[in-house]
């Protein structure tokens, strides 16, 4: 949580944390392993759940969208300033230190050269050994990339006209447009794994915080549970090409072109409509699932980091003594993976970050 924001906190944005965090951990434990437990069970389940854990990558997204979300809240007023010095060491302390414990774990393991090291440390992330716990720091990567341009982004939702942001993402979507003819996997990577689609949804949930809550909890509610709904179809139809890995032909590479603005629009409807919802429900945070939940998102990012790690040497190991093909078996060895690994992450967020949090400071004028 920004220190500039600290009055403006919205739990909700946690849970939105939590659900993005539970996705990416449930599809690297559960499709390398467990997929034929997921079969000939019926459209629900061979299909539809199948579909949103081999889409749990849309955690990724997900993040972004909030990144963007939480950093400009509270922020949008036309006589807004932000100290750039201050706002970076912010992000600084924010996502490094725990990065470079995870870089020192992955130099050790894996017996990296000191230039390798280095590289990874600039957060040269092509150089992370595949397979590996940390190929995922990718990510960390592009989040970093949209911080650096934050203070460019809030100059443009700031203005009187705030829409001037949609300047950057048609730029965005131009590009992706004059790339039309890539091979479908391709764009989805240009979308997914570069700035030309990460920007955009970073830029999206920022223009979010600058719009106000709907007043109506009816209008609220439909907006949540439509947005959950949007992202379920958009799971389905990424299932039902084939997955992202082996989407073909050009409607699947349409597809992609504008998924970043698609995932956007279900992500804001999601995250709008929870937090409109909520804003007049008395004592929100009492009940023991929801403080979990709130604590889950706060903890996502230690999470997220140290998730592979666990299962390289509690997940696997697990697995291959159970029966592959039981559905039962694989929620309860899941159930018990997500524990330890959110046990874990209790653990690395008041060991090593939160220490470095606490030397953040105010950078909003």
């Amino acid at each position: 949580m920004e220190p500039t924001v600290r009055s403006h906190y919205i739990p909700e944005l946690d849970a939105i944390r939590a659900l993005a965090f539970s996705l990416v951990v449930v599809v690297h434990y559960v499709v390398p392993t467990w997929n034929p437990a997921l079969q000939n069970h019926g459209f629900i389940i061979s299909t539809v759940l199948q579909a949103i854990i081999t889409c749990g990558w849309f955690g990724v997204p997900i993040f972004l969208f909030v990144s963007g979300y939480s950093l400009a809240n509270g922020k949008t007023a036309p006589n807004t300033t932000i100290d750039p010095k201050l706002f970076y060491l912010n992000r600084f302390l924010r996502i490094y230190p725990l990065y470079l414990v995870c870089l020192t774990i992955l130099a050790f393991t894996h017996k990296l050269p000191g230039m390798t090291v280095l590289s990874i440390a600039l957060m040269q992330t092509q150089d992370i050994p595949i397979p590996s716990a940390f190929a995922l720091l990718w990510s960390i990567q592009l989040e970093v990339m949209c911080y650096l341009l934050f203070p460019i982004y809030l100059l443009a939702v700031i203005k009187r006209d705030r829409q001037q942001i949609l300047y950057f993402v048609l730029a965005l979507i131009l590009f992706r447009v004059l790339l039309y003819y890539l091979q479908a996997s391709m764009m989805w990577v240009m979308v997914y794994n570069t700035m030309f689609g990460g920007a955009a949804i970073f830029l999206f949930g920022m223009l979010a915080a600058s719009m106000k809550n709907i007043e109506s909890r009816a209008l609220a509610l439909t907006m949540s549970v439509g947005g959950g709904f949007l992202l379920i179809v958009l799971a389905t139809i990424v299932f039902r090409m084939g997955g992202y890995q082996t989407s073909t032909g050009y409607a699947a590479t349409a597809f992609w072109m504008f998924f970043p603005e698609m995932i956007s629009v279900a992500i804001f409807l999601l995250l709008k409509g929870s937090i409109s919802f909520s804003a007049s429900k008395p004592q929100r945070n009492s009940t023991v699932l929801a403080r979990l939940t709130f604590h889950i998102g706060r903890v996502s990012y230690s999470g997220y980091v140290f998730h592979l790690f666990i299962l390289d040497f509690w997940g696997h190991a697990i697995a291959h003594h159970f029966d592959k093909d039981s559905l039962t078996i694989l929620c309860l060895s899941f159930i018990g993976y997500y524990s330890v690994v959110v046990a874990f992450s209790h653990i690395t967020y008041n060991a090593i970050e939160l220490p470095f949090l606490r030397f953040r400071r105010v950078y909003q004028k």
